[in-house]
């Protein structure tokens, strides 16, 4: 056999490889094809939507109701049809994803999708972590008024190229928004309201990265890259500790609380509207104006970094009314002789447990009550969970939110449909510094001598033990 029939029948195989790749190929595209589910209208029985008949493409609105739950599993890919939203009416989503199976929600045509509704004031919720929102009108949005228990946390999530990465309206309890990252987005937020945002990420958006409404904490947070990093409407309660600022138009504008950020590198750090609290802050390097006053109103700035300690270097960073007639003026004295984070002015510390119950137990009817000692800075927050889900105050459970925790009377394993207070209990002891968590582990025992269960020990249970004797009980 001679070179060149080697090579051709070398040639040979690769092609009947390449055809047999192809048909793989194939017979996977139309398999995917096939497991596509088309969904439209009303979900009032609890639904899954499973990852072996994902993607779902809403060809109409999907409106879950009557307290049904949608599940839907990691991996799922959700597609929207033109100004098509899966809404969340009097009932819930729950969309919880993994690390390695995050859940898409996109849109397929243009227009684009309108994407996820909460309805909150008439008990419409969602629970979002490890989701991925793309090219929709709105990622989510939060329709007004939720006077009742705080929204679905939305967790590890992605809001990239929607028009609103996240809409939300007034209510009275905060939701909770954390390891979140919204970009390329018009705005990352819009008119968001009564929220904490930990740990998220606001870049690249073509208005804001985050325009605020009332009520919203970002802590841990950073804005970069933005025409605006974040804005609010003055005496809004829009409060910032511990942000990056750096590489917007303009940072911050109109925010009340400014502790411990970074405003570095934008063309205007802070324009002020009102009278905020800006301390303990390092601002400098910003190419216009380290601080813009907007108003008439005089605003005292002590303690911040102004990259120099030199008077004449700072106020020709500072535009106010000195340089313009009908401006108020800053008083920035006294000012840090570093940054914030080296100076003990600026020191924070975050809580510590230092006691904490033991594992223990108690029995039905009895009352447990978890008590724990935290040192913090300031007034801490307490905020205690089963098994990670944290607890409301009502009926058998009082103390959620303060120290201690009371449960009383405890509930018999089975006794209450899907519950059992036995299970893992922690508090998260929160300052602006930080959070330590405390750890138990409690079990509810069932009273033998209870023999009918009615969390009391009496001689009614001496008559039904006698009856279920008679009657052959083994």
């Amino acid at each position: 056999m001679n070179i060149q029939s080697l090579v051709g029948g070398s040639s040979s195989i690769l092609r009947r490889l390449a055809m047999a790749c192809a048909a793989v190929a194939s017979v996977l595209a139309a398999a995917a094809s096939a497991s596509a589910t088309n969904v439209c209208g009303t979900i009032s029985t609890s639904t899954t939507w499973t990852f072996i008949n994902s993607p779902y493409i809403l060809t109409c609105d999907v409106v879950v109701t009557s307290g049904a739950t949608l599940t839907i599993d990691p991996g799922v890919v959700v597609q929207f049809g033109p100004n098509m939203r899966l809404k969340a009416q009097t009932g819930t989503i729950s969309a919880i994803g993994t690390a390695g199976g995050h859940i898409s929600f996109t849109t397929v045509s243009d227009p684009p999708g309108f994407g996820i509704e909460i309805v909150s004031g008439s008990s419409g919720d969602g629970t979002f972590d490890y989701c991925d929102f793309s090219n929709l009108n709105t990622g989510i949005l939060y329709g007004c008024c939720n006077n009742g228990p705080p929204a679905g946390p939305v967790r590890h999530s992605t809001f990239t190229g929607c028009t609103y990465g996240m809409q939300a309206y007034h209510g009275v309890q905060h939701r909770q928004v954390s390891d979140c990252t919204f970009s390329t987005c018009v705005y990352g937020l819009n008119y968001a309201a009564y929220a904490d945002f930990t740990n998220c990420v606001f870049q690249n958006c073509g208005v804001a990265g985050a325009d605020a409404g009332g009520q919203c904490n970002f802590t841990l947070c950073t804005f970069g890259n933005n025409p605006m990093g974040v804005q609010s409407q003055t005496g809004q309660a829009c409060n910032l500790d511990r942000c990056t600022v750096t590489g917007n138009t303009i940072g911050i504008r109109g925010c009340d609380l400014i502790r411990r950020c970074a405003i570095e590198n934008n063309a205007t750090g802070i324009q002020v509207n009102g009278v905020p609290t800006i301390e303990c802050c390092d601002i400098f390097n910003n190419t216009t104006y380290n601080l813009e006053m907007l108003s008439n109103t005089s605003v005292a700035a002590p303690n911040n970094w102004w990259g120099t300690t030199v008077a004449t270097t700072i106020d020709a960073g500072i535009r106010d009314g000195f340089d313009q007639v009908g401006l108020g003026f800053l008083t920035y004295t006294p000012n840090l002789a570093g940054l914030q984070s080296t100076t003990s002015t600026c020191a924070c510390t975050a809580p510590a447990i230092t006691a904490q119950p033991g594992p223990f137990a108690r029995y039905n009817g009895q009352t447990a009550t978890f008590a724990i000692t935290a040192t913090a800075t300031g007034t801490p927050t307490y905020t205690w969970k089963r098994n990670g889900v944290p607890l409301a105050n009502g009926g058998r459970i009082s103390g959620a939110n303060t120290n201690p925790l009371v449960i009383n009377p405890v509930a018999r394993n089975g006794s209450e449909s899907a519950w059992t207070d036995s299970g893992a209990y922690t508090c998260d002891v929160t300052n602006v510094c930080g959070t330590a968590t405390s750890s138990v582990y409690f079990t509810a025992l069932w009273c033998a001598a209870d023999f009918n269960q009615t969390g009391t020990l009496e001689v009614a249970d001496i008559f039904t033990f006698l009856n279920a004797w008679f009657a052959g009980c083994p």
